[in-house]
């Protein structure tokens, strides 16, 4: 058969051995040299003579060709290198197509090359390396295309000298085989696979990884080698070991991908740097079985982190962060590493997860910053953040145990962030807390505690605390929360806790203005300072102000010590507890600076307390505020104020029921109620039964009856006393012959819950309309009956329409007026049971009596005013209120016009009421202006237009103002008489400062007389 070659090229025709180096093999007749293009190509029939179409040529030696064709369109054609030196030199670029096979090594022990860099070899057919012994170099560009395969099986392959091989097609590597590029040689893989079952490395060289993949054991990286990657590429497995390597891209999204893991091994120090910013879509691992350190470096890039980034304890080490990182959404950061720092100048910014490990340990140090801004942090060991460093918490959250803020490290919070526990842990030192966000502050379900090592927490910055700040733990030395002229809003949880004790010098000290506001609770259970002190030893002392909004509790031995003002507002509370079992415990909760009150108090009682036990709870000085309302815990403690105390005191309390008006007593023989149907004698006395009458119960110490005397015969007056009791020198009711007067009086009841009635002069019928009771002393808590007196205030006049419509109440007519929730009358809009009016009826056009009761019940058979035609009488009336707080004024005969003044009112059974309690006296008198029988400092009759003022307390058995409690009021029976023209006489009931009372006559002249019958404290 005639052999064919190739035009141009010296072509393999053989015919004589498999030596490439034969001239009689090749189509030229001389071996082709460094000129000559080398095409085995060709079909052979002579050599091997039963495979024409597959051979094998052997290349020995050094030979230069300038380019070559290694495979046919038919069988296989194989040109092998031995081991034993040879070297094959491209001068052009050349070819192995698919049936081509070019295999470099045997079983021998020596080195060849393919070689040189410049020249592109183009593979679709197959490049193979074997031998076990030599090294395999390849220093030529490859393009191994698809249907191409590059097979390693040699130990040591060689790929250097600036050269790149770029891969579509298919590279193995064997697991005998070795794969190292040096010497700034390439391995691009675009878009085929790399199979590693052996020993693939860089030295010093790059990998590109596009749209391929790796699989198998991992690339390694050497002494500054580099990973080209792309986030659209397959997957793959790279280690960086024992040098700095870098990480970058130049490709369209430069990054790990999906799939992928680098490892950044810590054989001997491994540095991993970051050529640009770049996305981790796949693993980044940090750490191996090596005890040396890793690094992935540097500030100047970020890693946007959207698959894994880990570090793991592997051989030990310390493992450093030292990139920005913007952990994404889907990102997840994992740290199992006992010694993982992040340092430098860098932030890691969190919006996926971060999971410290059990045994790994995260440390942050400055000036760099790790920001939470929308992510989780699961710590399961340690997290600390060191120096200068910041800890930002966004919107994040924090769980687990909690993160350490050390050695002057800044914790930036704020409300909108999630749940988190932080330990702003400085002992000597000073770390701080601020807010630089939208809202800055500690959120809720955050809690911060300040251990007690005397760590110093600095508040940069006004802010708001909605989670819980604990100052103490189990330490046993001080903790301080500081901030020079800013305030804390609380909202949430601010405590001071014993832990572990200490001196009695170890305090907590929260030493920044605090507005505890609504929904707010601080606990102090230790003793706690607002001393004045400057933040960080500065100069002082600036006095801190405490705004109680919420509730301040004191437990334990809780124990607060002010520089500045307390103020409590309404709605806010003050609680404590009296320990009587532990005199260890303070009673005395809060000392120092200027108090305010309002509010409430609540008091909780362990033990059971003796009556008239005393407990300051505050010292200082205090302001005219009260506590508004009082949760007493079942105990019937009062409240006791002076000028520099709060005390608390059990002293039986008498508290007042209203009850709807009912009949006891109807001396008229026509109407008679009671024992008595005859009128009462000229100095006759007797005796009124009252308990178990009129729905006044056992056990009543005192009633409230409106007492009418009728049908009177001469000029004369009424004394009404307890039972068993020597007659007083005192009236309640005075008149002339033919008059029908009415008055309310107030009086403690004597032997067997009666009253006694005197009248002086002619004859009289008394009838008698019980309108409440006063409970007998007790020591258990009642919130009912308390007495409120107020600034007297008009709620009804009809002669102008106030509080009724502008007309008089004609015959048989009922009018209502509202007395709760008025404003500007002192009656708040609810908790009122009973309310104490002055009603005066004028312009009457016949003789009627006026009828005062709760709206919304049955008119009763009584009476508060009796009048006639043209008269003006006042009465006092102290009456129940109905169910919408209202009251009910009926007019039996003719017209009238009504006017009511209100002077105070009762508390009902609503939690926590606060007041004063009744003390009823046997009645005596306190002033009478009249010469000839002259009682206090006046023996002349008030002038016109004269006011006088008259000290009560301490007069008739009321206390003075020096005692405690001190009076809050006076039930009075006042008189006028010699009057010399119509006028009218005002009181001011409420007590002065000094314990006096205020009288104004208008017009003309008059005698008064008063007489006390009892008072409120």
């Amino acid at each position: 058969m005639t052999l064919v070659a190739q035009a141009n090229c010296d072509t393999w025709i053989g015919g004589v051995n498999n030596d490439f180096g034969t001239a009689g093999n090749w189509s030229f007749g001389a071996s082709p040299t460094g000129a000559d293009d080398a095409c085995i190509t060709a079909t052979t029939t002579t050599i091997p003579q039963a495979t024409a179409d597959t051979y094998s040529v052997v290349l020995s030696g050094g030979q230069s060709l300038h380019s070559l064709t290694l495979g046919g369109p038919n069988g296989t054609q194989t040109l092998m290198m031995p081991a034993n030196g040879a070297q094959l030199t491209l001068g052009a670029d050349s070819t192995i197509n698919a049936n081509g096979i070019f295999t470099l090594g045997d079983t021998g022990s020596g080195d060849n090359t393919l070689c040189c860099a410049g020249v592109l070899l183009t593979n679709s057919g197959h490049l193979n390396t074997v031998g076990a012994i030599g090294n395999r170099n390849v220093r030529v560009n490859i393009a191994n295309v698809a249907g191409g395969t590059l097979d390693i099986a040699a130990k040591n392959s060689l790929q250097d000298n600036t050269t790149t091989t770029t891969n579509n097609g298919t590279v193995t590597i064997e697991a005998s085989g070795g794969l190292g590029l040096a010497n700034n040689a390439s391995f691009i893989n675009l878009g085929g696979s790399v199979t590693n079952g052996g020993a693939f490395s860089l030295n010093g060289s790059r990998f590109a990884q596009r749209a391929g993949t790796e699989s198998g054991t991992p690339v390694y990286f050497f002494n500054g080698s580099t990973l080209d990657d792309d986030v659209s590429a397959g997957a793959g497995l790279f280690t960086f070991l024992n040098s700095v390597d870098t990480v970058t891209g130049t490709g369209a999204t430069p990054g790990i991908a999906a799939g992928q893991v680098l490892t950044i091994g810590a054989g001997n120090d491994t540095q991993g740097t970051l050529g640009v910013n770049l996305t981790n879509a796949g693993t980044i691992v940090m750490g191996d079985a090596g005890g040396g350190y890793t690094s992935l470096c540097c500030a100047a890039n970020t890693l946007t982190n959207t698959g894994h980034l880990n570090t793991i304890q592997g051989g030990g080490g310390t493992h450093y962060l030292r990139v920005n990182i913007l952990n994404a959404s889907a990102g997840s950061i994992d740290v199992a590493a006992t010694s993982t720092f992040q340092d430098g100048a860098t932030t890691t910014t969190n919006n996926g997860a971060v999971t410290i490990e059990a045994g790994g340990g995260l440390g942050v140090f400055g000036p760099g910053s790790f920001i939470n801004s929308g992510g989780s942090v699961t710590n399961n060991s340690a997290f600390s953040i060191n120096s200068s460093a910041v800890f930002v918490e966004r919107g994040g959250s924090e769980s687990g145990t909690p993160v350490y803020l050390q050695t002057g490290s800044t914790l930036d919070d704020d409300l909108n962030a999630g749940a988190a526990q932080f330990i702003m842990n400085c002992p000597n030192c000073v770390v701080h807390l601020t807010g630089t966000g939208p809202t800055p502050g500690v959120a809720a379900g955050q809690v911060l505690t300040i251990p007690a090592n005397k760590t110093e927490v600095d508040l940069a910055a006004s802010m708001t605390n909605a989670g819980t700040i604990v100052l103490g733990d189990a330490g046993t030395d001080l903790s301080i929360l500081c901030g020079s002229g800013v305030t804390l809003t609380n909202t949430g949880q601010l405590n001071t806790i014993l832990g572990g004790g200490g001196a009695s010098n170890v305090n907590r000290y929260l030493r920044v203005n605090i507005n505890n506001a609504t929904g707010g609770s601080i606990d102090i259970a230790f003793s706690t300072l607002s001393d004045g002190v400057m933040c960080a030893g500065g100069v002082g002392p600036a006095p801190t102000t405490i705004t109680n909004n919420g509730t301040v509790t004191f437990e334990g031995g809780g124990l607060w010590l002010l520089s500045g003002a307390y103020t409590q507002t309404a709605g806010a509370t003050f609680a404590t507890t009296v320990d009587v079992n532990n005199g260890s415990i303070p009673i005395t909760r809060m000392s120092g600076g200027p108090v305010n009150l309002d509010g409430k108090l609540k008091v909780t009682t362990v033990g059971t307390p003796l009556t008239n036990s005393r407990w300051v709870i505050i010292h200082g000085t205090i302001g005219a505020g009260r506590f508004a309302s009082f949760n007493r815990g079942g105990i019937g403690y009062q409240i006791d104020y002076s000028s520099t105390d709060v005390t608390l005191v059990l002293r039986p309390i008498r508290p007042y029921h209203p009850v709807a008006p009912a009949r006891i007593l109807d001396t008229r023989p026509g109407s008679q109620v009671g024992p008595y149907s005859t009128p009462l004698g000229p100095q006759e006395a007797r005796d009124v039964q009252v308990t178990g009458e009129g729905g006044v119960p056992a056990g009543a110490s005192a009633v409230v009856v409106n007492v009418t005397v009728t049908n009177t015969t001469g000029a004369s007056f009424l004394t009404v006393f307890p039972t068993g009791v020597t007659r007083p020198v005192a009236s309640n009711l005075n008149w002339t012959a033919g008059k029908t007067v009415p008055n309310l009086v107030q009086v403690a009841l004597g032997t067997g819950g009666k009253l006694s009635i005197y009248n002086q002069v002619g004859t009289t019928d008394v009838v008698i309309d019980v309108a409440g009771y006063i409970d007998a002393a007790t020591v258990t808590a009642q919130p009912d009956g308390l007495y409120h007196p107020v600034v007297p205030d008009r709620v009804l006049d009809t002669r102008s329409g106030n509080g009724a419509p502008q007309a008089q109440v004609g015959q048989g007519q009922t009018i209502t007026v509202q007395m709760t929730g008025r404003g500007g009358s002192g009656i708040p809009a609810a908790g009122v049971s009973a309310v104490v009016l002055n009603v005066t009826v004028t312009n009457a056009t016949a003789a009627s009596y006026l009828t005062v009761w709760p709206e919304g019940v049955q008119q009763p058979v009584a009476s508060n005013l009796n009048f006639l035609a043209g008269q003006n009488t006042p009465n006092r009336v102290i009456v129940k209120l109905g169910s919408t707080g209202k009251v009910s004024f009926y007019n039996a005969a003719g017209s009238v016009d009504v006017i009511a003044d209100v002077g105070g009112w009762f508390t009902d059974a609503t939690p926590d009421g606060i007041g004063s309690t009744f003390i009823g006296l046997t009645p005596a008198r306190i002033l009478d202006t009249r010469p000839q029988s002259q009682v206090g400092p006046f023996s002349t009759p008030f002038g016109p237009r004269q006011t006088r003022n008259v000290v009560v307390a301490g007069q008739g058995q009321v206390p003075s103002m020096n005692s405690t409690p001190q009076p809050t009021a006076v039930v009075l029976n006042v008189t006028v008489t010699n009057p010399t023209s119509p006028s009218f006489l005002t009181v001011w009931v409420r007590l002065g400062a000094d314990g006096s009372i205020s009288l104004y006559n208008a017009a003309g002249s008059t005698d008064v007389i008063i007489d006390v019958v009892g008072y409120y404290n």
